[in-house]
């Protein structure tokens, strides 16, 4: 039995586990039936029983390690009365691994088995979903932005072995017409280049002027910037409707790309109104709700959209916790990032500035699968 559960075989399982969440576990099909995000649950699960195995296992080393962090997330989970806080156990695991990578090795780098898993998805979802909102390359997820950044993942962490199949999956890649893909795709190459040509570009101090923190920084503030243009824009009728074919990679000043802007702005608007809010956050449910009053107040158009940016989508979810949790991540981002996978993590921070996705539940185990693979 001990060796059966040993700490080793049951990471390697969960790391399985969250691949298959990824690529293979039909998500779209469980939200439109059932209105469950059963994906979510499922990683829940998985980590919580982790978590706690490792607790068992480690007992004080890992108890001690993080019992501040710990405190946090029992925080957060009171302050909301809801249990869903519970998913940032996940960072621990995350930061704990990639502090101790060098034991873990053989039960990450398992590419043989991510290609399948990937392909595999990417084959049998862009047959279900083929054509739909005229795309033609997609996940479980059944959203072309996020079907593109697995796609992308997927590219980077079997690159190494299988270089041509990398480039075959990044070209399939194409066929979401996703904006936010072509960018991370693009940032990817050039940066990939310029490392390759620049050797000192590699270096701790160049490094670290990219780092997660500074680069949350300066996305915030770009985006409050951009946010004010495109509301100048809006009240000056300069907003165009959102065009889903080929016009929509010409036209950026469309009403898609507004909303995702503006909530942004907004997020910090309802806060300024109500700073109690700051120590519970806003859940997801009750968003709109206060972001249909601040709307009507500025002149805005409202829509349902939530933050599409990491940074504010946290602050949105978690109010003033969420810089500690930023603070939390940087930690094992500075653990993994190097010269090697440098070009991964600009791409994926694109992605994490422009879609918000990437730095959370199984999207984020891919992401760190990918920098410690590339490393």
């Amino acid at each position: 039995m001990g060796k059966i559960l040993s700490e080793k075989k049951i990471i390697k399982i969960y790391i399985i586990s969250m691949f298959i969440l990824a690529y293979i576990f039909p998500t779209k099909l469980f939200q439109d039936f059932f209105n469950l995000p059963v994906d979510s649950y499922l990683y829940g699960g998985f980590t919580l029983v982790l978590f706690l195995f490792l607790i068992i296992k480690k007992r004080q080393n890992i108890y001690r390690k993080y019992l501040f962090f710990l405190i946090i997330v029992f925080f957060i989970v009171m302050a909301q009365k809801h249990i869903t806080a519970l998913h940032l156990l996940g960072l621990i695991l995350i930061d704990y691994i990639s502090c101790n990578r060098e034991d873990y090795l053989e039960e990450i780098n398992q590419e043989k088995k991510y290609a399948i898993l990937g392909c595999g998805g990417l084959i049998l979802y862009s047959i279900v979903y083929f054509g739909k909102m005229d795309r033609f390359a997609y996940l479980g997820i059944g959203e072309v932005n996020i079907s593109g950044l697995g796609i992308f993942l997927l590219g980077c962490i079997v690159k190494k072995k299988y270089k041509k199949l990398a480039i075959f999956i990044w070209v399939i890649g194409i066929l979401t017409l996703s904006r936010n893909y072509l960018m991370a795709l693009l940032v990817y190459t050039i940066v990939s280049v310029i490392m390759s040509k620049r050797k000192k570009w590699g270096n701790n101090k160049i490094l670290g002027l990219f780092s997660f923190g500074k680069l949350g920084v300066l996305s915030t503030l770009i985006l409050i910037w951009t946010s004010n243009i495109y509301q100048r824009v809006y009240l000056m009728g300069g907003i165009k409707n959102y065009n889903d074919g080929i016009g929509r990679f010409v036209n950026f000043f469309d009403l898609s790309n507004y909303n995702r802007f503006i909530v942004n702005t907004n997020v910090l608007e309802i806060y300024k109104r109500n700073l109690k809010l700051l120590f519970t956050g806003i859940p997801n449910n009750k968003f709109s709700e206060y972001n249909l009053i601040v709307c009507k107040e500025l002149g805005c158009n409202f829509s349902y959209d939530r933050p599409h940016n990491f940074f504010f989508s946290y602050i949105q979810i978690y109010g003033i916790y969420a810089i500690l949790i930023f603070a939390f991540m940087a930690h094992f981002f500075s653990v993994l990032v190097n010269r090697n996978n440098f070009a991964i993590f600009l791409a994926m921070m694109c992605y994490g500035f422009f879609l918000g996705m990437g730095f959370s539940s199984y999207w984020l185990w891919v992401f760190v699968v990918s920098l410690i693979v590339n490393r």
